[in-house]
């Protein structure tokens, strides 16, 4: 990441000097040769900084990379940002992630201690796997040499997700698995697929850093991560495949499986309370998961709240109309 970083910064200067950029940055002296030459580095909240100077959409980038938490965004702080980033993982996990200690990193997200550039980029990658995705929102993805192959490998290895849906099903179960020599049979039989398909999806996936060998076999190596901005028809589609293994498993299903259903009818006010139920399930399941190690089942959860909402019926045209 600190050669990223330096490339990063190169192309936030552009084509002005590097003595212009310090002094456009408000230094007496030449900071941004010590930045591009490696010898130091910016903070993250000096970095964005820069790219503003240089008339970036920092703000753009930031919504752009991730909406949901768009809100947060505070050029001068980022730590609520990354706190709001990282949703339920703990600083044990990130820091199992990224190689540096809880302490450090909970001083970060409370903002005790701000992050270097190159550090900063290590955290967004164990928080979301897609840190090429927030520098190709912020500057040119093709001036960043260190980046520009992992960004395009895993634009492909995103593709998966919505064209074989069961990817995210394979690299579930090789968590499982792993590290193992030969897991392409054992997770076909699992899953009922065939084998060449387990075996096209993981080699995309080890293309894109997803998986590796490990002197063992093979193994995760990082989060499967899907685009922040689908298309419609992609969610759509991705959603349908989930419903129907659903669907097919009530034909046949296993000895764990939980299946329920509550058909009701409430006021608005407590239909909003159920959804706001469904909200807090979904991430406490996300919780849990985070914080379970190490994987020994792999699982499938679908909630879906449907709401018929009838139009009002004047009282007059309801007593007139009775069924």
């Amino acid at each position: 990441m600190e050669r990223a970083a330096q490339e990063i910064l190169r192309a936030i200067r552009g084509s002005v000097s590097q003595v212009a950029f310090s002094r456009m940055l408000g230094y007496r002296s030449n900071p941004v040769s010590d930045w591009e030459g490696g010898r130091r580095f910016p903070t993250a909240e000096e970095t964005v900084r820069a790219a503003a100077r240089r008339h970036i959409d920092v703000r753009g980038a930031f919504e752009r990379f991730h909406p949901p938490v768009a809100g947060l965004y505070d050029p001068d702080d980022l730590a609520p940002w990354l706190d709001g980033l990282r949703g339920g993982a703990s600083n044990r996990e990130l820091a199992s992630r990224s190689g540096f200690s809880e302490h450090q990193i909970g001083r970060w997200m409370r903002g005790a201690a701000r992050p270097r550039l190159p550090h900063f980029l290590e955290l967004v990658e164990a928080i979301t796997g897609r840190v090429s995705d927030w520098v190709a929102d912020l500057v040119d993805i093709e001036q960043i040499p260190s980046l520009c192959e992992l960004y395009r490998a895993r634009q492909g290895v995103r593709r998966l997700v919505f064209d074989e849906p069961w990817a995210a099903a394979i690299l579930a179960l090789l968590g499982v698995l792993q590290p193992h020599p030969s897991p392409n049979e054992p997770i076909a039989r699992t899953l009922g697929l065939s084998v060449p398909v387990v075996a096209s999806v993981l080699e995309a996936m080890r293309g894109a850093g997803v998986v590796g060998w490990t002197g063992e076999g093979l193994s995760v190596q990082a989060p499967l991560t899907v685009d922040a901005r689908p298309s419609t028809e992609d969610l759509v589609s991705l959603r349908r495949h989930w419903a129907g293994v659903s669907r097919d498993r009530l034909e046949d299903p296993g000895p764990e499986d939980r299946f329920s259903y509550n058909l009701f009818n409430v006021t608005r006010s407590d239909m909003e309370r159920i959804r706001d139920l469904q909200v807090g399930l979904y991430r406490q399941i996300r919780a849990i998961v985070a914080e379970s190690t190490p994987p020994e089942v792999c699982a499938l959860w679908v909630g879906h709240l449907l709401i018929w909402a009838p139009e009002a019926i004047p009282i007059n045209d309801a007593v007139n109309h009775r069924p």
